[in-house]
This record gives structure tokens, C-alpha cells and sequence, in this order.
């Protein structure tokens, strides 16, 4: 099945390696060298020494006692701050938000390794989106593939600090998104509530009417950028540069004269950020469906 990052297909081929093993004589019972148990502790460890936990949500650690022929392997787990995160048989549960350091202590010697817990929110921090001034609509038509299926758009987003929103040159925060029509739409979007695809979903079969394509490359490696993302300008000289892509949510669309109203709730999962947002304004249509994205 055709993806949108990969619009050609490859033939995966595999190669067979032939395995020789080769023996040397064993040795006598009498040659094999003796591991000590009851060697003394010498520290402890804790893996990883940094990790974010979801509230409500468990991960797990490892704890070493070292040397790892130490006769005595037992420790104690504790918690700075059990409001924030509690630890038990060597799994960190988040309990609130905030930080906690999860300590390991070896009953001998009395040696100690700290674990940092960050525990995050169930509920999405908010970026609102309200500011912007200025869209662009670009047509690209069948660009996926879609043909007889649906049409594709990418609509931008910039406030005052942009030189258009075509270009996405400027400073400030920035919005692009792809949403697929009908293909009886050519010169305007058509209105209703878009629909973010999962990531696993993207294949050119499912770009029907009314779904919105997840961010999908950011353009960092000289490509564009593809799919639904948050942006940020440092410069009025340089292009902004896509920083969060979105995973979820929707986007409805609904149109008065030349007046668009956009409003859109863009959940990115990973950070937890929702951006939600209304745009009420033209778009400057550009018809670049014999164009390279850009």
C-alpha cells in the first residue's frame, strides 16, 4: 500500500548468510575459572537516571547492586516526595504533577543512586492560536495520488510578524495543516469539520473528504514539510520552522462571502500541547498543483 512519505515502492530483498561454528576442545572442569559470591558491595545504580511519567501511569526501573557478584543484593526504594510519585518493587508511579528524585539505597554499605522523576499532566497544556492575521490556501489537487478520490489542500497561518503566509518568512508563531476534500472542489475549500488521520492511517486510500493529515516531516533534511504543524519564526529573513507536529484533533471550516472561519483544536500527543484557535479572514488562493511543494 502506498504511504504519503514514500510514494514509490521498494522490493526488500533478502540475503542469506551461511553460519559456521567451530569448536575448540573443551576444557576440564579443573580449567574453568571460579566467580567469587560473596564479594562485598561496592555501589548501587539506578537505570535510567531520568524519566517522565504520565500521571496515573507506571514505568519501570532497574536497579543494579554492584559488583554484580555481590553476596548481598538487596536494597530499599524510596520517594522525595510521594504526593508527586511513589516507587514500589521497582516501578515509578506518577501521582500528581511536578518533580520527585526516587532514591536506591544498598542494605550493605548503605550506597545510594537517585533516579529524577518528571510526572506531566493528563490534561494538554493549552497554546492558544487567536493572533493570527494572514492565510494562505495552496491547491494541490492530486498530489498524493488521489485521483478520482479526493483533493488536497494546505492551508497557513501567520500573525503581523510574517511577510505574507505564503512564504512562512518571519517571526512569531505560525500554523499549516492539510486537509483533503472532494475533487468538486478546486478554487475553494469546502465547509464542514476535518478530521486528523493517525499516523498509521496515512496511506493514499484513506485521504478521503473531510480527514486532515498528522505532521509527518518537518523539513528539517531540505524537504518540505509535510502534513499538520505548529511553527515558529526567529527570523524576518529565514522560514519557520516546523516544531510541533500535530497528532490529533480537528479543524472545522465554514465560509461567509470571501470570509473564512477557521477554528481548530491540534492536539500534539507527544508533548501534550494542544493548540485551539479560531482564524477569521481570507486565504490568498495559489493553484500549485504543477509546482514541487514547497
Amino acid at each position: 500500500m502506498q504511504t504519503i512519505k514514500n510514494l514509490f515502492s521498494y522490493t526488500a530483498v533478502l540475503l542469506g548468510f551461511a553460519a559456521f561454528a567451530f569448536f575448540a576442545p573443551s576444557c576440564s572442569d579443573s580449567d574453568d575459572p571460579v566467580t567469587p559470591s560473596d564479594a562485598p558491595v561496592t555501589g548501587i545504580k539506578i537505570t535510567p537516571e531520568e524519566i517522565t511519567v504520565t500521571e496515573g501511569l507506571s514505568k519501570s526501573i532497574v536497579v543494579s547492586v554492584l559488583p554484580s557478584n555481590a553476596a548481598d543484593k538487596t536494597y530499599k526504594l524510596t520517594s522525595s516526595d510521594t504526593s508527586v510519585a511513589t516507587v514500589e518493587d521497582d516501578k515509578i508511579t506518577g501521582v500528581a504533577p511536578g518533580e520527585a528524585i526516587i532514591t536506591a539505597t544498598s542494605n550493605e554499605g548503605n550506597f545510594t543512586a537517585t533516579c529524577k522523576v518528571t510526572v506531566k499532566s493528563t490534561e494538554p497544556m493549552i497554546h492558544s492560536l487567536n493572533a493570527f492575521s494572514q492565510g494562505a490556501l495552496l491547491f494541490y489537487g492530486t498530489n498524493y495520488g488521489t485521483e478520482g478520490l479526493s483533493h488536497n489542500w494546505r492551508i497557513q497561518l501567520t500573525g503581523t510578524g510574517y511577510k505574507d503566509a505564503v512564504n512562512l518568512m518571519g517571526k512569531g508563531d505560525a500554523l499549516m495543516f492539510e486537509i483533503n476534500t472532494s475533487t468538486d472542489y478546486t478554487t475553494e475549500v469546502a465547509p464542514g469539520t476535518y478530521t486528523m488521520l493517525k499516523k498509521d492511517e496515512t496511506v493514499t486510500e484513506a485521504l478521503k473528504p473531510g480527514t486532515a493529515i498528522p505532521g509527518l516531516i518537518d523539513g528539517t533534511d531540505g524537504e518540505s514539510p509535510i502534513g499538520t504543524w505548529y511553527l515558529f519564526g526567529e527570523s524576518e529573513d529565514e522560514v519557520a520552522s516546523a516544531v510541533n507536529d500535530i497528532e490529533s484533533g480537528t479543524v472545522e471550516v465554514s465560509k461567509n462571502g470571501d470570509e473564512y472561519t477557521l477554528k481548530f483544536d491540534f492536539l500534539d500527543e507527544d508533548e501534550n500541547i494542544l493548540f485551539k484557535g479560531t482564524y477569521v479572514g481570507t486565504l490568498t488562493y495559489i493553484d500549485v498543483t504543477t509546482q514541487p511543494r514547497q
